[in-house]
């Protein structure tokens, strides 16, 4: 995992773009997914959807899941991204 990181710096792809389009080289993707991620981007999905704030106020925002959802958040951009340019051409 440290080495795709280390190989996204400095591309244009992030390290879950990376992940996606490597994994399959050196390991089976169901070993790596946990249930939890699908919990976190479902409850990432709604709260963007329905616009449900996280917490009252930034403080009071659990940090763990201020850095997820900055994850999913930058990886989904990097997704739509992707596809708009597969679109172009």
């Amino acid at each position: 995992m440290a080495r795709l990181a280390k190989e996204a710096a400095g591309t244009k792809f992030t390290i879950g773009q990376q992940l996606y389009f490597q994994v399959h080289y050196f390991a089976n993707p169901k070993f790596l997914w946990k249930q939890e991620y699908d919990r976190l981007i479902e409850e990432h999905y709604m709260m963007e959807s329905f616009n449900i704030p996280l917490a009252k106020s930034l403080d009071e925002a659990p940090a763990q899941k201020l850095r997820d959802f900055s994850v999913i958040k930058t990886e989904m951009i990097a997704l739509q991204k992707h596809y708009m340019e597969k679109q172009r051409g």
